[in-house]
């Protein structure tokens, strides 16, 4: 290789590297750069744990960083910066000097259906030109627990004094194996208890996981109303003992009811205090039903404004003297539908207009 040659091929050469270092010096004083992981692994958890998800933020540039806004799609996430004595604390925006690193945490509490893929995404704001909005997505490639299908016992609203039964498979995700020892219930329309059968309910596909039992509950209301709560599981996994709640809920209603439950008088209208209120009568099933007053307080009237007059179901009109005193009456309506005859107590409050 000729001389000339050589030279030329090294005068090439450092042209190459003073470019670069040129384009790298004008990069790094051109302004703010981020540079952080668009994603986290956080591996296998379990249901109900509190993982810490712990990534970098560097700023590459040549001034100062901010990053800001910092939001997250679920309250189950915390996003956190370290401090100078190691500690982390919450943190909504900070900035960082040219070619500083930060380390952030965020704090997971692991939700979600076990043997599924779960991604919590943090947004937030930078001046990096290139990059004012970013996304970092926490991921959890598969949740271990327990799962519960359906996840709750379902019940919605039942007749009163009619019984009624909900199941609901449970499995194992993930975690070593472990069995039911007993299942309780703090309130005693429900009866609950573990299939003997040890089958899986009627038609349901069976996810991944081991199968550890069928729970039945039955229901038994002797009186309407509501309750909502849960059926309480105690297992055992590798020797410990442990207990797990299933939510169960319903509503009892009367085989004949009247809504609203209560009326208040006088009221007030467009052209003053009125006197009189209506509230309707169905049946559970919605079939037909009558009604008409059985004890009806002086100085309060009732009139049936029934099917034959109107369409749908019976409406109950109620109107008050004028000078009938403060305080609460009872209207006693006598109610006949779906095979049955239903006392019904209306309250009636009245109101000082002084």
């Amino acid at each position: 290789m000729g001389r000339g040659v050589t030279l030329a091929l090294a005068a090439a050469l450092v042209g190459v590297v003073a470019g670069v270092a040129n384009w790298a010096r004008s990069k790094f004083q051109a302004g703010p750069t981020l540079d952080c992981p668009a994603r986290v692994d956080l591996g296998t958890r379990e249901v109900g744990e509190m993982a810490t998800a712990v990534f970098q933020v560097h700023n590459r540039g040549g001034k100062p960083l901010w990053v800001g806004n910092i939001r997250t799609e679920c309250s189950c996430v915390g996003v956190e910066r370290e401090q100078e004595d190691g500690t982390f604390q919450k943190v909504e925006e900070c900035w960082l000097n040219p070619r500083e690193v930060v380390r952030f945490a965020a704090r997971v509490a692991i939700r979600g259906t076990p043997g599924r893929e779960i991604i919590n995404r943090i947004h937030f704001s930078s001046n990096d030109p290139d990059r004012l909005e970013n996304d970092l997505d926490i991921v959890v490639p598969s949740v271990r627990g327990l799962l519960v299908e359906p996840n709750s016992f379902i019940f919605g609203h039942r007749l009163v004094g009619t019984p009624c039964v909900s199941e609901v498979d449970i499995y194992n995700v993930g975690n070593a194996p472990e069995s039911i020892i007993d299942v309780s219930c703090d309130n005693d329309w429900f009866v609950p208890a573990v299939a003997t059968d040890n089958s899986r309910r009627a038609g349901s596909v069976p996810p991944k996981g081991e199968f550890l039992g069928r729970l039945r509950v039955t229901l038994s209301a002797k009186a309407p109303g509501s309750w909502a709560g849960a059926v309480k599981v105690r297992l055992r996994r590798e020797g410990q003992e442990y207990e797990a709640a299933i939510p169960v809920s319903v509503t009892i209603d009367e085989a004949i009811s009247v809504s609203p439950t209560r009326l208040t008088l006088p009221r007030r209208s467009g052209e003053g205090l009125a006197y009189s209120a209506t509230c309707i009568c169905r049946s559970f099933t919605g079939g037909p039903c009558t009604v008409s007053p059985a004890v009806v307080p002086a100085g309060i009237s009732v009139r049936i404004v029934g099917p034959e007059t109107t369409p749908g179901p019976p409406m109950i009109e109620i109107t008050t003297a004028k000078e009938l005193k403060p305080g609460r009456y009872t209207v006693t309506l006598k109610a006949i539908g779906d095979g049955s005859t239903t006392s019904i107590d209306l309250p009636v409050d009245i109101l000082s207009v002084e």
